[in-house]
């Protein structure tokens, strides 16, 4: 299944560079990529995927922050 989906991904890829670029489907695409400073698709979705694990972990650290530090917290005369 991740294998097709990033097959189409591919595909949409080098079609949007070679729309973008004028190239012809019978020239190589890796070099067109690369002139468009663009990831491989495999590559673009680890990115992308790094990209919102360091989001979500940035988010936690950030409510983390906001709650008082362990121990302070007491109910009915107990420290949590």
């Amino acid at each position: 299944m991740l294998d097709i989906s990033l097959r189409h991904l591919l595909a949409i890829q080098n079609a949007a560079a070679r729309l973008v670029t004028g190239t012809e489907r019978c020239d190589h695409i890796t070099l067109v990529l690369q002139q468009l400073h663009w990831l491989p698709a495999q590559q673009l979705v680890e990115f992308k995927f790094a990209v919102l694990v360091y989001m979500v972990l940035s988010i936690c650290h950030e409510i983390a922050s906001l709650l008082p530090p362990p121990g302070t917290i007491s109910f009915d005369h107990q420290t949590i």
